[in-house]
């Protein structure tokens, strides 16, 4: 996936682009197919970055076990900053107990 398709349809536009450089890992990104779902992965990870966390965890919880880990698999392979790694983990680990 390029930078610019990552980018489409998404929140991220709510970002300075150098501050969004800071949070995510562009190398990982072109290492992502175009597919459905990473566009749901990347519009949920963009939610989730602008602060609505209820919406995009909802709907994964909705997902297979499986589906669920590749999504948090890859935010994780995404996120390059530490501080934000820690907090979605702590949202993650929050849902998933009250599921």
């Amino acid at each position: 996936m390029t930078y610019e398709e990552f980018l489409q349809d998404t929140h991220f536009d709510n970002f300075p682009i150098a501050q969004l450089q800071g949070i995510i890992d562009f190398n990982v990104v072109s290492n992502l197919d175009v597919n459905q779902f990473n566009t749901d992965q990347k519009r949920w990870l963009s939610q989730y970055l602008i602060g609505n966390v209820s919406e995009p965890m909802n709907d994964i919880m909705k997902l297979s076990k499986a589906e669920q880990f590749n999504v948090f698999d890859t935010w994780f392979d995404l996120i390059r900053d530490e501080g934000s790694s820690k907090r979605m983990a702590r949202h993650i680990l929050y849902h998933l107990l009250n599921a």
